[in-house]
């Protein structure tokens, strides 16, 4: 069995996860449209990647320490979603 979790914004209807998941060995969970959701991924992947990218360039020490303070907490926010 697998499950796949699916969301609106991706596959756009109900009716198309419906169509899709028909005549497999699948549960599908199908997320809420929730645009806070969304906008908070796009957030923690945005600041993950510039962080990973400036975190390695940068000399300045207290730069450093802010990019790592800023990592903290989006990995908190990785938590919480």
């Amino acid at each position: 069995m697998t499950i796949d979790v699916a969301s609106l914004f991706n596959d756009g209807t109900e009716d198309n996860l419906q169509m899709r998941s028909l005549g497999t060995e699948e549960l599908l969970v199908v997320m809420p449209k929730e645009d806070r959701l969304v906008r908070d991924l796009q957030m923690y992947l945005k600041a993950d990647k510039y962080i990973r990218q400036h975190i390695a360039i940068n000399q300045q020490e207290s730069i450093k320490r802010i990019l790592a303070e800023k990592r903290e907490q989006n990995e908190q926010r990785w938590k919480e979603l």
